[in-house]
C-alpha cells in the first residue's frame, strides 16, 4: 500500500467504490429496520481493524473529517434542489444531521476507550 496514493490509484479507486455504496446504502436503506443500524455499528468497527480478513486502519481523524465531508456535500445538494420545498429541505437536512451524529457516535464507540483503565 502506498503512503500517498494518487487519485487515481488502484487502492484510492476500491476505497471510492466502497464509499459509493456505503452513500447508496445510507441513503436508501430503511433507518426503521434494526439491520441499517448494525450496519452502521459495522462499518465503525471495522475501520478499527476488527471483523476483516485484511485489517483496515483509518484514524479517527480521519473518519471525522469525510463525515464532515458527506455532510457538506449532500447538505449542499439538498439546499441547491429546484424541485424540494422548503420544509422537505429543512426535513432532510436534520435527518441527515441526526445520522451522521448517530454513524459518528458509533465510530467513536470503537475509537475510544474512555475509562477502559477502569473495567475491572
Amino acid at each position: 500500500m502506498d503512503e500517498f496514493p494518487a487519485l487515481d490509484s488502484p487502492q484510492i479507486k476500491y476505497r471510492k467504490t466502497f464509499l459509493k455504496a456505503y452513500l447508496k446504502k445510507f441513503v436508501t436503506a430503511d433507518s426503521s429496520k434494526p439491520d441499517f443500524w448494525e450496519y452502521l455499528d459495522k462499518v465503525g468497527m471495522m475501520h478499527t481493524g476488527l471483523g476483516r480478513k485484511n485489517p483496515l486502519h483509518i484514524d479517527y481523524i480521519h473518519i471525522n473529517g469525510l463525515l464532515a465531508y458527506v455532510n457538506d456535500i449532500v447538505v449542499g445538494a439538498v439546499l441547491e434542489h429546484g424541485e424540494l420545498d422548503l420544509p422537505t429541505k429543512t426535513a432532510v437536512v436534520r435527518a441527515l444531521g441526526k445520522v451522521l451524529w448517530i454513524q459518528n457516535d458509533l465510530f467513536a464507540k470503537w475509537y475510544i476507550k474512555d475509562g477502559a483503565e477502569y473495567a475491572e
